[in-house]
């Protein structure tokens, strides 16, 4: 883990907004694309590679195509009080490599929930291990605040830039769930064995811990690693704490 720095973004004044499409398009196999300091809003996807929409990080990075479709950071945390914001998380990317990595908060999320690039926060750098593994616990002085979203990229040591991570919410834990029970409900809302053909719902069934008030949490469904939905629907009464029911439609 890093010790705590304080580093500030080095912005260009570059601001790229209010396009139809993708705010930035890498296309084919060009590489060392540099997209760091700029306000990216109000786009489609903020920042893309290979034209195709949100490409998945894979292990070691050893994927090929635009900026060697560079994994992005995860982030697990964002606290924000008394004029300091820290952000803590990981990433998993090419082994022995350094990494740039820049942060920045959104007050909203683009139609992907990866979000994009309003205003930078800050940078730092780490260096994966032998397994590709390097994890960040940084400190900026700057203060967010409480449910903004906090995303981030990773610039290589070759000066290729990610997409955008998925965020943190600032000042947000997320909830310890008890997964129950998942299963497939006909037209009628009873579980049923699916026909071939039919269409059928998700119904997702958990439990959870007492949560904030005022929190808001997604649930994302996924099948063989595809997301049924970004906004599931809440199907049952939302408690403070205790069993919840997500119906997802497909």
């Amino acid at each position: 883990m890093l010790a705590a720095i304080y580093r500030v973004c080095v912005v260009d004044g570059i601001w790229i907004a209010f396009n139809g499409q993708d705010g930035v398009k890498v296309l084919n196999n060009g590489t060392r694309n540099t997209i760091r300091g700029k306000s990216i809003a109000n786009n489609q996807l903020a920042f893309d590679l290979n034209n195709d929409g949100v490409t998945p990080n894979d292990a070691l990075d050893v994927d090929t195509g635009a900026n060697d479709l560079t994994n992005f950071p995860t982030i697990q945390t964002v606290t924000s009080s008394g004029g300091i914001t820290n952000v803590v998380g990981t990433i998993s990317a090419a082994s022995n490599t350094s990494y740039s990595l820049d942060f920045y908060s959104n007050s909203e999320l683009d139609s992907t929930q990866h979000g994009e690039g309003r205003t930078c926060v800050g940078s730092t750098n780490v260096t994966t291990d032998g397994s590709g593994n390097a994890a960040y616990d940084v400190n900026f002085a700057t203060s967010l605040p409480s449910f903004e979203f906090v995303n981030g990229t990773a610039t290589s040591s070759s000066a290729s830039t990610s997409e955008f991570s998925l965020p943190a919410r600032v000042n947000v834990t997320e909830p310890n769930i008890e997964l129950l029970d998942t299963y497939l409900i006909n037209g009628a809302g009873d579980r049923a064995n699916p026909v071939l053909g039919e269409e059928v719902d998700v119904r997702v069934e958990f439990r959870t811990e007492q949560l904030a008030v005022d929190a808001e949490y997604v649930i994302r469904v996924t099948v063989d690693g595809v997301e049924l939905d970004s906004e599931p629907l809440m199907w049952g009464a939302r408690l403070a704490y205790g069993t919840w029911f997500y119906e997802v439609e497909r």
